[in-house]
């Protein structure tokens, strides 16, 4: 496979006739089977799966603005904006929308609308990758001076709504969000895009629709059944007529309906004939095995455990299944979160009184809280029986320190 990274374009054609290809033109948003990012994640059932997954932990997310002394904000104009952001969307739907767009593209653009700067706009909209058009000469990245800066981000770029009039916006009046990080792709909008990451799965996500249609072709085989004339002689090679009743009580005995349209699955007949079964064993074909070692790869790629994604996909419940969203949350949604409130700060210059996104009002995290209670409970009742045993101050710290435990000398 050639390196698309490399060129403009990029095809292959694989020996059962599917194709896909990659362009750069409008932010490289297009690929397998011509079809676009968004397209096949919404299509494959894995990609689709993690990423609604993370599009719903995203969602619920609670926005506050941090006060002077730390207090909690939530009923400022700001957190009004950001709870309603525009006129057709609620905050979930809004946050769910920039999650998969932001997945399946790489890179996602916001636009606020109305007043900016320290007034608070009147909406807020996420800008569809695929409809945005790069201008053919872009300004180098390169930046040294304000000069350069302010040249670069007057640029224009055209937003190609295929139901709307063409739109041309500013990168000043626009906020940007990457996935992996700006700047790795080897093309002229390098600094203003970045690579998707389904790029990394996307042979999996083909491995994964081709089995799916070898599957779906097999399962449509399942009673067929082939009938043929017994060439060996039988006993004295007498035949006799089949009577009408066993003919009768044959037939309503038989299935001959199932699976089956526009006829009847079994015949009866009066002269002996072979029957072969040439319905296909889909668990002969290795197809589960491949699915799950290719929905592993995937799942990994969108930092979604495994517990988490069965539990989805399958209804399932783990033992560990709180562990794992409780780390989804901290260690990957939490991160997009901060992306999201430190871009509306710098944007809409709210450093005094930052926006900030919690989750520790879902019951899920209280567990953690109450972990860590339950821990500092064990502790003052250990430390209380070691003093009552007469062991001094020192020798306490110094058994816990042992155990990975540092008091507070305060």
């Amino acid at each position: 496979m050639s390196n698309y990274f490399r060129r403009g374009w990029d095809y292959i054609r694989n020996t059962d006739g599917s194709h896909w290809y990659s362009q750069f033109k409008k932010g490289n948003t297009t690929y397998l089977n011509g079809k676009d990012k968004l397209e096949v994640s919404l299509s494959n059932p894995v990609v689709a799966a993690c990423s609604q997954i993370r599009a719903n932990l995203l969602s619920k997310v609670e926005w506050y603005q941090e006060g002077a002394d730390g207090e909690r904000i939530t009923d400022s104009e700001w957190i009004k904006l950001l709870n309603n952001p525009n006129s057709l969307q609620s905050k979930q739907d809004f946050l769910i929308q920039y999650e998969w767009y932001r997945l399946a593209y790489g890179w996602v653009y916001q636009r606020p609308y109305g007043a900016v700067g320290l007034n608070v706009p009147d909406s807020i909209f996420n800008l569809k990758s695929n409809y945005i058009q790069f201008p053919q000469q872009l300004r180098s990245p390169i930046i040294f001076t304000k000069e350069d800066k302010d040249k670069f981000f007057d640029q224009k770029f055209n937003y190609e709504d295929p139901n709307q009039e063409t739109k041309s916006i500013e990168f000043n009046d626009v906020m940007m969000y990457f996935d992996v990080a700006n700047g790795l792709n080897d093309c002229k909008e390098s600094v203003v895009t970045s690579p998707s990451r389904l790029a990394s799965v996307i042979k999996s996500v083909s491995n994964i629709d081709l089995g799916l249609d070898a599957e779906n072709t097999i399962i449509q085989t399942n009673g067929r059944e082939l009938f043929s004339q017994d060439t060996v002689s039988k006993g004295l090679g007498l035949q006799q007529p089949m009577d009408a009743d066993d003919k009768r009580n044959i037939d309503n005995k038989l299935i001959n309906n199932y699976n089956v349209s526009g006829g009847r699955r079994s015949l009866t007949t009066n002269k002996p004939i072979d029957w072969t079964n040439i319905s296909m064993k889909l668990n002969d074909l290795g197809f589960v095995e491949s699915g799950a070692n290719n929905a592993n790869y995937i799942c990994g790629m969108y930092e979604v455990p495994n517990e988490l994604y069965k539990a989805f996909s399958k209804g399932a419940t783990f033992e560990n299944q709180k562990e794992a969203l409780i780390g989804m949350y901290e260690k990957t949604i939490q991160p997009v979160v901060d992306d999201l409130a430190n871009t509306w700060n710098n944007k809409f210059g709210l450093q005094d009184n930052p926006i900030k996104g919690s989750f520790d009002h879902l019951p899920v995290m209280q567990h953690t809280e109450q972990k860590k209670a339950d821990k500092l409970l064990k502790v003052a009742m250990a430390y209380e029986k070691l003093v009552n045993a007469g062991l001094s101050t020192v020798s306490i710290e110094e058994l816990f320190r042992g155990q990975g435990i540092e008091l507070n000398q305060e």
